[in-house]
């Protein structure tokens, strides 16, 4: 950048030094950068022009110069023509913002640090082996370690007595592919807890946190005026500081900002040096740095706005600045029109402006440098209890008795100043290190600055940094100039005409008398008078521009299209969709559109995650020092509270994250587009439908879908059982029916025989011609009895397998109709 070359990058200085003569040396520093910075003039119009375009306005001068005109083969204007705004190019731009606006702000904040690390590492140990033990790792581990030992066993060797030798490193390997193959077979909810839903104490708190940065900063609204600036400049820049003990955020103005450093960069804060300039009023410097200003630099201030309120009425003074500032920027005047009353009003205002700024109260020039600086540090080795410790120190660090080596390094650090000049006084505050610029104690090496942004198309210094806006200015030009030739053909166009003589009117008849019969379709004519005159000469010409109106019309028509493509933009993305073009045309030139733009949207994505990981920083360093409790109001219009740990914020070390792509936004338009049907086939229920609507990231969309398919998966499980259940109750019955039956067919068997017993007995005694004591007819009823009962006993076994047969039929009939109705 402009400067750098008189900035002496290399000077080494101890702390010692720089506090002479109180921080004497800040004070040079910071004039050094002030005062060969400077402003790009060149860039700076470019920007005023871009944020007019934006609002609809432009310089006139901008479109009647000779080179523009020419670029577009549109040759010089006629004479008296003049050139007028008509906006094309901010329709595009306010879209591409709406895209950013539209997208979701989720950052989430992680703890990184090496803490956070073995905290993640020993719950998930912990989990492991207290919640699951027992029920599952103790059999995985049995099952693997025989499986192991088996394999081992078989292939290695035996010693004498037939035992199998295993030597220490075979103990080892075998010890190590036990534990992969448990972590193989450890179960994938544990994984997938400890990824998803698992968090750390520091990191719950970083998260909570950063969420209530983002509605106290107002984040959101932050992030999209710098994207409205990054479209329009090309330039999107961030300041972080600590302000009153709170973190303090604000959009930078590129056009008063300057910076310099190697073109190996992509980002602003990696650079060398910073230098920002703002007019700032004497209240807000106050409320500022009320804290650091001294008695002396108050009663600097007051006697310097003392001296401007006296010289206030001096109208000498008056015009001699109101000159002086309008040589600085002659073309914020040489268009005004005195004569006019918009002319007078903006004289009054660059009046105003000259004067002091907005409502004619005094202004403050505040310039804020940066820059870094070598310094001394040294690295300390050290045994404590035995073990090897290191740990760096500032350069003034005295050797102890048991530091074993210490290193002397430079490296660079940061340092700043604040100057407020104003009336001719310069107030210098703020002096000294940046205490937020290290990550943690242990990388003193990667430190950034407090300005966060980059300059978009500069690809390392080989090309000037352009804007997204500035793409489509060439069109916006060539639009204004067709559009100023188009109002001119409308001027000029006469339509058809009517030639004739003049003599040929009666001699008697004014003209609006002969006119006004010949536009009734009738027309006299003196023969008298036009003897001489040829009859051709009474015929049409046409004067019109018709044609040339038309072709200028398809013309503006294709550079409006035109300044689309240009800034990878097209009718399509934004809503201007022929009739004649399909849907999946339509839905095709978006995704090409959003590809073609993706560049844009994920770089400045990256800025934003860049931005936050320092802000949570700062918040990290303010609150450690200040610990303070808080409440903010969540987006379903709840109440958080955050209790600040300093114990657990002093080893953080936090990395915010951001993912909104293209792609995420695409898929998740997809995603809420297919819920519908899957709503009506039953897939998810109603209240996982509006979950899924009002859902504004993938990861809930996916999150909801998990919930969904688990729901219904136990559903149908419990459908399963209960069907189960009932198959095994009407079995139960069935068996019961069967065992029944057997058990009155068996009785009614016993009965019959007792009933021929009694009826054979009544004649016992009649009957015994072979006398042995029993009744003939009673032998030979028992013995028919007997055959009966054998008879009798093989048609029961002959009914019972029947019945059998009949039940099992029966069964598997009932369950083949119970599985047609689970189907």
């Amino acid at each position: 950048m402009e400067g750098t070359e008189y900035f002496n990058a290399n000077e080494r200085t101890s702390y010692k030094e720089r506090r002479k003569n109180n921080f004497e040396w800040y004070e040079k520093k910071a004039d050094s950068i002030y005062g060969y910075s400077g402003v790009d003039e060149k860039k700076k119009r470019k920007y005023e022009q871009n944020f007019n375009l934006y609002n609809s306005r432009a310089n006139l001068s901008d479109f009647n110069d000779s080179s523009t005109l020419m670029a577009h083969g549109l040759g010089d204007l006629n004479s008296g023509q003049v050139v007028r705004h008509i906006d094309i190019i901010s329709n595009i731009a306010s879209s591409m913002i709406g895209d950013e606006q539209k997208r979701v702000f989720k950052p989430m904040c992680i703890d990184v640090s090496d803490a956070a690390v073995n905290e993640y590492r020993d719950t998930r140990d912990k989990m492991v082996k207290q919640m699951i033990h027992q029920k599952v790792i103790q059999p995985i581990i049995d099952e693997v370690t025989q499986q192991v030992q088996q394999e081992v066993m078989q292939s290695a060797e035996v010693d004498e007595n037939g035992q199998p030798v295993i030597s220490q490193e075979q103990q080892q390997q075998i010890q190590q592919e036990i534990e992969q193959r448990v972590q193989d077979m450890t179960p994938e909810y544990i994984n997938e807890y400890m990824s998803k839903e698992y968090k750390g104490a520091s990191t719950i708190q970083g998260q909570k946190i950063l969420k209530y940065l983002v509605k106290e900063l107002k984040l959101k609204f932050l992030f999209n005026e710098g994207f409205k600036n990054f479209i329009i400049t090309g330039a999107p820049i961030f300041y972080g500081t600590i302000i009153n003990d709170k973190p303090h955020v604000e959009l930078v103005d590129a056009k008063n900002f300057t910076y310099g450093g190697a073109n190996n960069t992509n980002f602003i804060e990696e650079a060398d040096w910073w230098c920002y300039r703002q007019e700032m009023s004497l209240f807000e410097v106050y409320k500022r740095y009320g804290k650091l200003l001294t008695k002396k630099d108050i009663e600097k201030l007051d006697s310097a706005f003392n001296d401007y309120v006296s010289n206030a009425s001096d109208d000498n003074i008056k015009e001699g600045k109101l000159a002086y500032e309008f040589s600085l920027e002659p073309e914020s005047v040489e268009n005004i029109d005195l004569l006019s009353r918009e002319g007078q009003q903006e004289y009054s205002r660059q009046y105003v402006k000259a004067l002091g700024g907005n409502n004619s109260n005094a202004s403050i020039e505040h310039v804020h440098c940066v820059w870094k600086s070598l310094t001394l540090f040294k690295y300390v080795e050290r045994f404590v209890d035995g073990k090897e410790d290191a740990f760096w120190v500032d350069g003034s660090y005295v050797e102890g008795p048991d530091d074993v080596n210490i290193k002397e390094v430079w490296l660079p650090q940061l340092h700043q100043t604040t100057i407020l000049i104003y009336g001719g006084e310069r107030i210098y505050i703020n002096k000294g290190t940046i205490d937020e610029q290290y990550d943690s104690l242990e990388n003193p090496f990667d430190i950034k600055g407090p300005y966060f942004g980059f300059e978009w198309g500069k690809f390392f210094g080989n090309s000037e940094p352009l804007a997204p806006m500035d793409k489509g200015k060439p069109h916006q030009y060539e639009y204004n100039v067709v559009r100023s030739k188009l109002i001119h053909d409308f001027a000029t166009d006469k339509g058809k005409i009517l030639l004739s003589a003049y003599n040929a009117k009666p001699k008697d008849w004014s003209i609006e008398k002969w006119w006004g019969h010949v536009k009734d379709g009738l027309m006299l004519i003196d023969t008298e008078n036009t003897r001489n005159v040829d009859a051709q000469i009474f015929k049409g010409i046409d004067l019109s521009m018709a044609q040339d109106i038309s072709q200028r019309i398809q013309y503006l028509d294709y550079i409006k299209q035109e300044c689309s493509f240009a800034m990878q933009y097209n009718p399509s993305r934004m809503g201007q969709v022929s009739p004649y073009m399909t849907a999946t045309n339509n839905q095709q030139n978006i995704m090409q559109s959003l590809s073609q733009t993706e560049d844009i949207y994920s770089t400045y994505n990256i800025l934003k995650e860049n931005f936050l990981t320092y802000l949570i920083k700062l918040a990290k360093v303010s609150y450690i020092k200040n610990p303070k409790n808080f409440l903010y109001i969540l987006d379903d219009y709840s109440v958080a509270d955050i209790e600040i740990d300093p114990s657990s914020l002093s080893t953080a070390k936090f990395g915010v994250y951001v993912t909104n792509n293209s792609e995420d936004i695409d898929n998740l338009i997809q995603t809420k587009y297919n819920m519908q049907p899957m709503l009506q086939g039953g897939l998810i229920n109603f209240p996982e439908y509006i979950k899924s609507q009002w859902a504004s990231t993938g990861a809930e969309i996916l999150n909801i879908a998990e919930q969904a398919e688990v729901r219904r998966q136990q559903e149908q499980q419990q459908q399963q059982q209960m069907q189960q259940q009932q198959m095994q109750a009407e079995q139960e019955k069935a068996k019961m029916e069967l065992e029944h039956q057997m058990v009155m067919f068996e009785k009614n068997a016993e009965l019959q025989i007792q009933l021929k017993m009694i009826d054979s007995l009544k004649y016992a005694n009649q009957y015994d011609i072979d006398k042995d004591g029993m009744n003939d007819n009673i032998e030979l009823e028992e013995k028919r009895i007997e055959h009966e009962k054998s008879e009798s006993e093989k048609d029961r076994k002959a009914d019972l397998l029947k019945l059998r047969e009949e039940l099992k039929t029966k069964l598997e009939i009932e369950n083949l109709k119970l599985k047609n109705k689970s189907k």
